[in-house]
């Protein structure tokens, strides 16, 4: 075999080698807004059901769905720029339906009681 065509070879390898590891390096870094405001979402869910006061740098939009009654409220203000939305839902024993929605605009929003 000739030189040339082994060194094409392995410099293929080495250069496809550096691009699916530094994909792979890439991932950690990727954030996923939705999934931040997932989970503020079920924080926010659990103090509103306990009925706690919730304070929040994010925006929250609380559904409730009672005997065909629905009254929505929100908590927070709302950002200019949403990096991310997320819901969840909760059942109450006496069969009222709560749809909690948040919205984020950075990584630094929180959800306290």
């Amino acid at each position: 075999m000739r030189l040339d065509f082994i060194t094409s070879i392995a410099t293929f390898a080495i250069i496809s080698l550096m691009i699916v590891y530094s994909y792979i390096e890439a991932q950690n870094w990727i954030l996923n807004y939705d999934i931040y405001a997932w989970t503020l979402a079920e924080k926010a869910a659990k103090l509103i059901v306990s009925e706690h006061s919730v304070r929040t740098s994010a925006y929250i939009i609380v559904s409730v769905l009672s005997q065909g009654n629905i009254r929505v409220y929100t908590i927070g203000v709302k950002p200019a720029v949403v990096l991310g939305k997320a819901y969840t839902y909760r059942i109450l024993s006496n069969g009222t339906l709560i749809k909690v929605e948040v919205w984020i605009s950075s990584l630094h929003d929180y959800v306290e009681p």
